[in-house]
């Protein structure tokens, strides 16, 4: 029985999905401004290696945020 009575696989799984929908959501509309930056003004154009960036970024904060990790995470900042 779940503690508290409370429905650990639907919390778990909300858990995990929005954090995912967020982080979609930021790249996304990161990716249309770039396009949209680099199409203004095409002589200066937009830097890939900024892009590349954001995106390595969101893409760590994906793999540390999810509920499974999170309990590591706060494990592995609390030993050091």
């Amino acid at each position: 029985m779940p503690a508290h009575g409370h429905n650990t696989a639907g919390s778990s799984l909300l858990g995990w999905l929005l954090p995912a929908l967020v982080l979609l959501a930021a790249a996304g509309t990161y990716l249309l401004l770039a396009h949209r930056a680099r199409r203004r003004n095409p002589a200066q154009g937009w830097s890939r290696w900024r892009t590349t960036g954001f995106l390595t970024g969101t893409a760590l904060l994906g793999v540390a945020l999810p509920p499974p990790v999170a309990p590591i995470a706060r494990r592995a900042a609390n030993s050091g």
